[in-house]
């Protein structure tokens, strides 16, 4: 790492580095720099894999212009450090960050008080103004409902044994969420994305998949989360905290919903590990499976109300 530690800071030299959990897409560390002057400057270093997918082959770039981003709208997320998207060091894209206090909490004490803090740090983020922001570096909105939809036709989707995968399908195609204001949104918001300390929710991380879109969509992959985590009645929970931090309802839900049922296909095990870096063990692959296919057939019942695509 010191040849890391001479680009970000001459002089300084790495005296410490640790893994991080979580990231399925990247080698997360986090390390200590110490200065010239006995400082320590204390960065997450984040390496993408060596083959990204065809579909996530711009998230170097799309992190790196969303933290640069949350900087001027004073949210709590990292600040951007260094950049290598061309994988000149390590041989693969890598990005280094401000480290926040805090860690992920997915056993939390005072649970009601736990998704107040996750709801409200979502609709904040939602509320962020756009107006005077270099926004090219995201993507625009249809991006995300895009890529659902590619997602929903793989042949390995269609056929998983865990949803209706051709229902699902067609009730993505069929319907359209309505229109909403474009916002600044994560992409891929749960608690796992989340720091806190002392009981407070103080950092967002992980916005590999930021972009200007539909704030419903955040919603969705939060409440898919928190069903896989705890059950349905979680994920209700937390859409009832959210719309009363947000001051309003969320309109194109129940796309949205299916939308996000897509992500974890064709087989929702594979976020496991993922969960268990968090020490939630309790969590297994057929408690996944059953819950995953307990929120789908929920969001296909409902799914004849969505409007048809003209």
């Amino acid at each position: 790492m010191q040849r890391f530690a001479d680009r970000v800071a001459p002089d300084s030299r790495a005296v410490s580095v640790r893994r991080l959990g979580g990231g399925l897409d990247a080698a997360m560390h986090a390390l200590d720099l110490l200065l010239p002057s006995g400082e320590r400057l204390r960065l997450v270093l984040r390496r993408y894999v060596a083959e990204l997918e065809a579909d996530h082959a711009g998230m170097p770039e799309r992190g790196w212009h969303a933290l640069r981003l949350l900087g001027q709208v004073s949210y709590p997320a990292p600040r951007p450090v260094w950049f290598d998207p061309a994988g000149e060091l390590f041989g693969t894209p890598a990005l280094a960050m401000t480290r926040l206090p805090g860690r992920t909490q997915l056993h939390p004490r005072d649970y009601a008080a736990w998704l107040r803090e996750l709801a409200g740090a979502l609709a904040a983020l939602h509320r962020a103004p756009l107006a005077g922001l270099n926004l090219d570096g995201l993507p625009g909105p249809g991006h995300h409902r895009a890529m659902a939809l590619k997602h929903s036709r793989q042949p390995d989707v269609l056929a998983t044994p865990y949803v209706d995968g051709p229902a699902l399908a067609a009730a993505l195609a069929q319907g359209t969420p309505p229109a909403a204001p474009a916002a600044l949104v994560h992409g891929d918001y749960w608690a796992g994305n989340t720091l806190w300390r002392r009981g407070r929710l103080c950092g967002v991380v992980d916005w590999d998949h930021a972009g200007v879109d539909d704030p419903a969509l955040d919603v969705a992959t939060c409440r898919l989360d928190l069903a896989l985590l705890e059950g349905p009645a979680a994920a209700d929970a937390f859409l009832a905290a959210y719309e009363a931090a947000a001051g309003r309802r969320v309109s194109g839900l129940d796309w949205w919903d299916l939308a996000a049922i897509t992500a974890p296909l064709p087989d929702p095990a594979r976020w496991l590990p993922g969960y268990h870096d968090f020490a939630r063990h309790d969590v297994t692959a057929d408690a996944m499976r059953a819950r995953l296919r307990a929120f789908a057939d929920t969001a296909l019942r409902r799914a004849a109300a969505i409007p048809p695509t003209v």
